[in-house]
């Protein structure tokens, strides 16, 4: 999936406030790879994009709650993506 569909993907759910678990609506999910399949991309490729966001999500929480630092999203934020780089 390129880099401007999640961007797009991304701003929709942030826009319908949506969680990973509505995600998993069967209908919803249906609906989807069809979009994709229109689309030409892969829907498998969008639903493993879609559950690391959401492990990425729960990481940040973990390490925020962990660190306990003033600013402790950012600064969890800040450990994760160091961690994924090294």
């Amino acid at each position: 999936m390129d880099k401007s569909t999640k961007e797009m993907l991304e701003v929709i759910l942030k826009k319908e406030n949506t969680t990973f678990k509505k995600w998993q609506d069967q209908t919803l999910e249906a609906g989807l790879m069809a979009i994709f399949m229109r689309k030409g991309e892969e829907f498998q490729e969008f639903k493993n994009w879609m559950i690391e966001r959401e492990a990425q999500k729960k990481m940040t929480q973990f390490l925020s709650t962990q660190l306990n630092l003033p600013n402790k999203n950012q600064q969890a934020q800040n450990v994760y993506r160091e961690s994924e780089e090294n």
